[in-house]
Parts: C-alpha cells; sequence; structure tokens
C-alpha cells in the first residue's frame, strides 16, 4: 500500500522513526551498547530528511567515532560495550542515560 498511497508512505516512514525511537531508549534503559548504536545509525537519515542540519552533522560525527572506538581505543570500548554509558541508579537491569542523570542530580541541588 505504501507505493499506491503517500499517506501509507508518511505512516509508515513514520512509525519506522518512532519504532527507532523506542529501540533508542530501550538500549539506554537495558544500558545495550550495540542496539545503541544501531539505533543512531537508522535516526541519521531521518535527521537528514527532515532537515536538522546540525543534529544530523554531530550525530553523524558521534556514529563515526562510535564505529571506530573499538579499533582505536579497545579498552574503553569493552568499558562502554559492558554498560558504562549510562548510570545504574538501582541495583537491576535498569538504567538511565548520563544527561538525564545529570538533570536530575542538578535537580536536587
Amino acid at each position: 500500500m505504501e507505493k499506491k498511497s503517500p499517506h501509507f508512505l508518511f505512516r509508515g516512514l513514520v512509525s519506522h522513526l518512532e519504532l527507532t525511537c523506542l529501540c533508542l531508549v530501550r538500549a539506554f534503559r537495558e544500558a545495550n551498547f550495540a542496539l545503541y548504536v544501531d539505533a543512531i545509525q537508522q535516526i541519521l537519515p531521518s535527521l537528514f530528511a527532515m532537515d536538522h542540519i546540525n543534529y544530523a552533522r554531530w550525530l553523524a560525527v558521534h556514529y563515526r567515532d562510535l564505529q571506530v572506538l573499538s579499533s582505536r581505543h579497545p579498552d574503553v570500548y569493552k568499558h562502554i560495550s559492558d554498560g558504562a554509558f549510562v548510570v545504574h541508579k538501582i541495583k537491576g537491569a535498569f538504567s538511565i542515560a548520563l544527561d538525564h542523570a545529570h538533570e536530575q542530580v542538578n535537580a536536587l541541588v
């Protein structure tokens, strides 16, 4: 139906973007670095398509840095792959992104 109707095409694109954003949230919550990198890769074309130039440029730089991290800094890559790119506020599988943790600490101050 996406080939026949522009409405179906639009809804399909929006649904894909929404699911990708949910994958990004899941990557933060589960401290899953591989899912985080995959979600970043999938979001990038949408940022260029929506003309969010600054986000698209800097996210592309961030994505490239993530791609070369394993070869340039294997010890850092191992540490981050073990879940060090998020904050674990409670014991268990639940975690939050670093910027969210900073905002919570700032709110306490």
